[in-house]
Order: structure tokens, then C-alpha cells, then sequence
């Protein structure tokens, strides 16, 4: 209701000084005041719908200062203006530094991040990933996944998403060795996790050979273990005369034993 009583009062203050002069001068010039009036009050309001209508053109390249300045409904309207594309800047800022710091913090990470859509389109991708999978965000981004990591084995696991990570070794670097997995994200969307493996398949290789290597070394003194008891299982001899090849035995398993 209050948005009304300025513009009455200004029509009201104009049909009285109009009245006033008709009275005190002449009917024509009254009326003639009244017209002008109403005329310049007319032009004020395109002049301002125009100065509303180029802003809002150039709102996305302008600052909230560029806002227009008035007096009366135009400038609280203005005002209200300014308020909105205030706090429009603002959380866009927020916004952006947000996401900035999430872009930061996924390309710290030693794992390669690749964001993709409903149809499998590469729509971002960290640094590990463009190391990984020999990606490039800018050249590669819309391109399908499956075009860019041609494995049979990959373009399989795409269409049982929630198995196992598929183990990748044919890959831009020689020698390496990704697990990739895929998980679903946002409505239809999902994320590729790549991970480089090689540190972890070497260190089991490793393993396997030390294991291999401790069980060749045992089986040579077991096996002397197992055949001097085997000659000591009947108890003492009956032939003095290998009493003396007990002994030996029992000495080489002793010795044997030590080594172990």
C-alpha cells in the first residue's frame, strides 16, 4: 500500500498547482500545466524503463554498482536491484571458490578422477587420470570413454557397473598396471576411478618369489631330515657296524637344523 501513496501525492500535488494556476491565471493555463506535467512525468518513466531495460541486457557483464541510480519508486526499486544482484555476486563467489577448492583437492589426489554422464562422456578429468589413460580434459571432453580406453575387457566391465575393478596393463605407459572402477554418481552420471597398481602387483611378485625361494632352500635339509629319520625309526641296529652311520646321520641333521 505505501508503494502507492508517493506516486498519489506527486498526481495530487500536480492537479492542485494546476488548479491553483487555472484559477489564478486562466483555465488554458492550468490545463496546460497539467498536460506538461503529466507529459514529463510520462517521459521520466520511459526515460527510466530504458536506463531498467539496457542494465538488464548487460547484467551478466556488469558489477551491482553499474546498477542505475533514481529517486522515488525508481530508485527503491533500483535499490531492491542492487540488494539482489548483491547477494547474486556474492554467492557466486562462494560458489566458485567452492568449486575451486574441490577442483584443487580432486587433482591432489594420486588417483585419476574422471567425471562422466549418463552416456559415458568425459565431462572432467584430473591430472592423474590424463596420466593414466593419456587424456586430455579440453581435446577429449564429450568424447565417449569407451573410444578413448579400447580394451575388450573395459568396454565389458562398462556394462555391468558395480563389479570388480577391471585390471588394465596395455596402457600409454609402458609397464604400469590401473585398476579402474566405475561408480554410480548424481541421478544417471558416474565417476572412473583409476589407480595405479604397479607398486602393489610388483611388491606381491616379490612375495611370491620370496616364498618360492624359502621353499626350495627348506626342502634340501628337510628331505636329510626326513631320510636319517627314517633309518632311525627301526630303533638301534642289529649290525654294530652301522652305528657309525647313525651317528653320521644324526650329525648331518644336527648340522642341518643349524642352518635352518
Amino acid at each position: 500500500m505505501s508503494f502507492w501513496i508517493a506516486p498519489a501525492l506527486r498526481v495530487m500535488a500536480l492537479v492542485l498547482a494546476a488548479l491553483a494556476l487555472g484559477l489564478a491565471v486562466s483555465a488554458e493555463a492550468g490545463w496546460g500545466l497539467l498536460v506538461v506535467g503529466l507529459l514529463g512525468t510520462h517521459l521520466f518513466h520511459l526515460h527510466q524503463l530504458r536506463r531498467l531495460t539496457v542494465w538488464l541486457e548487460r547484467i551478466n557483464k556488469l558489477q551491482p554498482e553499474d546498477v542505475p541510480e533514481s529517486f522515488g519508486s525508481w530508485g527503491n526499486a533500483y535499490a531492491a536491484l542492487y540488494r539482489l544482484r548483491r547477494d547474486d555476486q556474492v554467492g557466486r563467489d562462494h560458489l566458485s571458490a567452492s568449486l575451486q577448492r574441490l577442483s584443487q583437492a580432486a587433482e591432489a589426489l594420486p588417483d585419476g578422477v574422471v567425471l562422466l554422464d549418463a552416456n559415458l562422456r568425459i565431462e572432467w578429468c584430473n591430472a592423474a587420470a590424463m596420466r593414466h589413460l593419456g587424456l586430455d580434459a579440453v581435446r577429449d571432453n564429450g568424447t565417449p570413454i569407451t573410444h578413448l580406453v579400447r580394451e575388450p575387457t573395459f568396454a565389458a566391465y562398462v556394462q555391468d557397473i558395480g563389479a570388480e575393478p577391471v585390471i588394465l596393463r596395455s596402457l600409454p605407459v609402458p609397464g604400469r598396471s590401473l585398476a579402474l572402477s566405475l561408480i554410480p554418481f548424481a541421478e544417471s552420471g558416474c565417476l572412473l576411478i583409476s589407480r595405479d597398481i604397479t607398486a602393489i602387483e610388483l611388491a606381491d611378485t616379490v612375495r611370491r618369489d620370496f616364498v618360492a625361494n624359502v621353499s626350495h632352500e627348506l626342502k634340501t635339509p628337510l628331505t636329510a631330515i626326513k631320510g636319517a629319520g627314517e633309518m632311525l625309526e627301526d630303533g638301534e641296529p642289529a649290525d654294530p657296524r652301522l652305528l657309525s652311520t647313525i651317528r653320521a646321520a644324526v650329525g648331518q641333521m644336527e648340522r642341518q637344523l643349524v642352518a635352518l
